[in-house]
């Protein structure tokens, strides 16, 4: 091996591992420095939340390689190397970024998982023979896959699955980014001018014409009717949402309770950081 070499890859892997590791802290320091907050009263900002994950309304999700019915899925396709019984090249993979809901038994978020770091206990790992495994096709879980060509890991978040995030969260109500009365009446009249039968009702006197008297009172009715909806959707329940914090800190999703993820990284952390030192020292040992 080139000496340079010897010297150069371990100080280089103890300089990302040290990195990684320190990501994995910040990311446990995230869970166990957050409050937990309760939906219905959560503050608008930055946030931890515990409780259960729910489906939302609309098609069921299902995830590519088992057909299973989920909330979230992440998955791995892996080709074993012609010249490696260890060696294992990505060929497929890919990410749901279909919403989702977590539920406290105060209220309910949504949760929008783009960008997010997920954790997800529900872990499959599968051998076989074909780059699309089949749902029912489940061959070889154990001892390497010996014989087999393709390697599949498949991760899943379930409906009722017990599940903690720290992420920004806000709450919306129907017209909290509704435009300006002005325009929204400019609108509704625009509106108005192209449904034949709203004309016919604004032209009272029924002389086919609208006259200045009845576009004038067509203009107070849409005036009354929008600020009337508008006074609904102020008491309307608003919406609440999880997503990925603009300002950089760490958006987090996992399976379990706040204290075991929060334990996960840490551990994940410290072995990392083990592994780090031992090839930072090495290669200082090889300079």
């Amino acid at each position: 091996m080139d000496p340079l070499l010897a010297v150069l890859v371990p100080l280089l892997l103890g300089i990302g591992g040290g990195i990684w590791s320190a990501m994995q802290w910040r990311r446990a320091r995230a869970f166990e420095d957050t409050p937990t907050s309760r939906i219905r009263s959560a503050a608008q900002g930055y946030v931890e939340l515990a409780g259960v994950a729910r489906a939302l309304p609309g098609d069921e999700t299902r995830s590519p390689l088992t057909n299973r019915v989920c909330l979230w899925y992440k998955y791995r396709v892996e080709e074993r190397s012609n010249s490696s019984r260890d060696e294992w090249t990505t060929i497929d993979s890919g990410t749901c970024d279909e919403t989702f809901a977590i539920e406290d038994g105060t209220g309910q978020a949504t949760i929008d998982p783009e960008g997010a770091d997920v954790t997800a206990l529900d872990k499959d790992l599968w051998y076989g023979d074909t780059p699309r495994v089949p749902p029912a096709l489940r061959p070889w879980r154990f001892f390497g896959g010996i014989g087999s060509r393709y390697r599949y890991t498949e991760w899943l978040i379930l409906d009722g699955q017990p599940l903690a995030a720290v992420g920004f969260f806000r709450t919306q109500r129907a017209g909290d980014q509704a435009v300006s009365l002005d325009t929204e009446l400019a609108l509704r009249l625009r509106d108005w001018k192209q449904d034949s039968e709203r004309m016919r009702r604004i032209d009272t006197d029924r002389d086919g014409k609208i006259s200045a008297n009845e576009w004038e009172q067509a203009r107070s009715a849409a005036r009354e009717e929008i600020v009337k909806e508008l006074r609904e959707q102020s008491t309307m329940p608003g919406w609440s949402v999880l997503q990925k914090p603009a300002d950089g800190r760490p958006f987090l999703l996992g399976t379990g309770t706040v204290k075991e993820l929060a334990g996960r990284y840490r551990r994940t952390a410290a072995l990392v950081l083990a592994g780090s030192i031992v090839a930072f020292g090495f290669g200082l040992y090889q300079l």
